[in-house]
């Protein structure tokens, strides 16, 4: 496990990290993401080619065969629902070529025993702009996080939750910050399960195959002093 990544135990520009680790991921091990997408040959799958660190990351592929405006990727985890207050999702990530891509999506299902919410962030090269899921089920843009990003260049997303709350708190995006506080996420259905999906999700736009990697995907409690 990467200490210099995940912060355990030390002070960082969001703040100081516990050890309170939920979920730690650097597909060193093996494939514990569950795959998914709307057809023909995608790929969501650990790759030597898609590594920030280490020898392998995450690639996630939209179909290479007859291609077609929204198709999409994505991969998954379940984890336990934790007893924490706040929780933190971080990760390095990179989109391979801007222009093939619609959006790049971060998205977290919380199901705490009686509702099923979602807490989502998103990219969206073309504008671009960062948007963050809201209560409505659509989405707003957070323009302090409206940042181009370049060909295969690796970039770092912290973002918090409130599950006390069921409210956002805050956003990074390299090193850019944007409040959240107060905004609470989509309620989706009545639910009894208690867990968390982790979701990575990545769109294309026109008849185009596209790609993002992930690599380092932490989710740990955060705690303020």
């Amino acid at each position: 496990m990467s200490r210099e990544f995940i912060g355990y135990g030390v002070a960082g520009a969001p703040g100081p990290y516990d050890k309170g680790l939920v979920m730690f991921d650097d597909l060193e091990a093996s494939d514990l993401w569950v795959a998914a997408g709307n057809a023909g040959d995608y790929a969501a799958a650990r790759s030597t080619l898609s590594v920030f660190r280490g020898a392998y990351g995450l690639k996630l592929d939209t179909r290479v065969t007859n291609p077609a405006d929204g198709d999409w990727v994505s991969a998954q985890r379940i984890i336990p629902f934790p007893y924490r207050d706040k929780l933190w999702f971080r990760c390095r990530w990179r989109p391979w070529e801007v222009a093939k891509i619609s959006n790049v999506e971060f998205r977290l299902d919380l199901y705490d025993g009686a509702k099923q919410r979602r807490a989502a962030l998103r990219y969206v090269p073309a504008t671009p702009a960062f948007q963050y899921l809201n209560t409505l089920g659509g989405w707003s843009s957070l323009a302090a996080l409206a940042i181009t990003l370049l060909n295969s260049s690796w970039t770092q997303l912290d973002w918090c939750i409130n599950l006390t709350l069921n409210q956002y708190v805050c956003a990074y995006l390299n090193g850019k910050y944007a409040d959240l506080s107060a905004i609470g996420y989509y309620e989706v259905a009545v639910e009894a399960a208690r867990k968390i999906e982790v979701k990575v999700l990545v769109t294309n736009v026109g008849a185009n195959s596209a790609r993002a990697d992930f690599d380092d995907i932490y989710i740990g409690e955060h705690v303020i002093i």
